[in-house]
């Protein structure tokens, strides 16, 4: 077999300036030889019919007329070269002046253009690429770079068939080249965009740290000494001062309860979902079952309609279910007799699960404000919370591909609905 033909040098080890540029009449020859009539058509002059001028003459024409506009319509460059003497273009589509500034007439004219116009970075790549691709016969696929007459870099996407003689030998390749560049460039930026959220990440690890210790560590102390000032000196006080004293307590715990559950809100963004097939109204029910343990006193008819499983992740869930439940049964704290429900229903011909309740509702004029982490539409005097529990049913809820929304009206209750992705 021929020794592979790499780069712009010819097996007889030319030099770039020794290399042959082959004749418009030598090139249409060895593309009619080497290709067939169909490769023949596309690169044949304008005017060449080999069936002369009868009716044959026609057609030809006419075909060729045909394949030579399909050529040089399509969106990307197509190109033959032979391995005869060096790699040498004979032919190449007129859409290469729109890629990368230079004529046809000067693709062909310097049978070394392509490689001085192939990015330098990339060449040794090229090299060892086709080399393999001669050697084993492969279909040539790969991404290279060129340098633009403009200076514009503008990635290919090559695609390479090598012609070979009845013994195997390489004696010409034929192939399309796609600019991909824009792609490329979004590659690029989808990368940047990557590395800068992965720093955002290690900036939100340093402040999870920070909040954990340096915030948590003051607070603990300002609660266990306003502590030890109402033990042993609450009889010094007067009622103003001990009033006083009780509010810092009260501020310092409510920090405490916020830091907690900005922390478990930022841990649930991170963590991996481990997807089963649940029972949610089984899950509700355990729910409900904890509430009433923790006041059995209440007066609340509680329905749970049977619902389909849902693939979602348990852990998470368990959290989203407890916050709505648990919201559902506070709002509904000043009814002597509440009515929280659990099911699902159909909208748009989508499976949407809801919790509803006839508790204290809200304004509907304010919903976009739900979801946002501490954000509160009640006063805590009447319904205490940090107000993140919404703000993560949602983070849970989006983490599975699913959304959550919420209808309601003062004082006639509230319905949060929410959508599993992949359910």
């Amino acid at each position: 077999m021929a020794q592979a033909v790499i780069g712009p040098d010819s097996r007889e080890s030319r030099s770039p300036s020794d290399a042959e540029t082959p004749t418009p009449d030598a090139a249409e020859a060895l593309l009619r030889e080497l290709a067939g009539p169909l490769l023949s058509a596309w690169a044949a002059p304008p005017g060449l019919s080999p069936g002369g001028s009868g009716a044959a003459g026609a057609d030809y024409r006419l075909t060729e007329a045909r394949y030579r506009t399909l050529l040089e319509q399509i969106p990307a460059v197509t190109f033959m070269a032979s391995l005869e003497h060096g790699l040498q273009e004979v032919y190449v589509s007129p859409q290469i002046e729109s890629l990368l500034g230079y004529t046809q007439r000067e693709w062909l004219e310097n049978p070394v253009l392509w490689y001085e116009r192939l990015h330098p970075d990339d060449k040794d790549r090229w090299n060892a690429e086709f080399a393999r691709t001669v050697a084993a016969g492969e279909r040539f696929h790969s991404v290279y770079r060129f340098v633009a007459r403009d200076g514009r870099v503008v990635s290919i996407l090559g695609d390479i068939k090598i012609g070979r003689d009845e013994v195997g030998r390489p004696l010409f390749i034929q192939g399309v080249g796609f600019d991909i560049t824009e792609l490329k460039q979004a590659e690029e930026a989808l990368r940047q965009r990557t590395i800068e959220l992965d720093l955002a990440n290690q900036e939100l690890e340093a402040f999870s740290y920070s909040v954990t210790h340096d915030l948590r560590t003051p607070l603990r102390s300002l609660e266990a000494f306003s502590h030890l000032l109402v033990q042993d000196y609450g009889d010094k006080l007067d009622p103003t001062g001990r009033h006083y004293l009780e509010l810092v307590r009260r501020s310092a715990s409510r920090m405490a309860q916020m830091i907690d559950d900005f922390l478990s809100l930022y841990r649930i963004g991170r963590k991996t979902l481990d997807r089963a097939w649940v029972d949610l109204s089984a899950m509700a029910r355990a729910v409900v079952d904890e509430l009433r343990t923790a006041e059995p006193d209440r007066v609340v008819d509680v329905r749970i309609e049977p619902t389909p499983p849902a693939y979602v992740d348990p852990d998470l869930f368990r959290i989203a279910l407890s916050n709505l439940l648990g919201n559902a049964w506070k709002f509904t704290g000043k009814r002597p007799r509440a009515r929280i429900e659990f099911g699902q229903t159909v909208r748009g011909g989508e499976r949407v699960y809801f919790v509803r309740d006839d508790g204290a509702g809200f304004d509907m004029a304010y919903v976009d404000r739900l979801f946002a982490p501490f954000e509160r539409l009640h006063g805590s005097d009447d319904f205490p919370g940090s107000g993140i529990g919404l703000a993560t049913i949602r983070r849970v809820v989006e983490r599975h591909g699913g959304r959550v929304f919420a209808e309601g009206a003062v004082d006639r209750g509230a319905t949060f609905y929410f959508t599993v992705g992949g359910s």
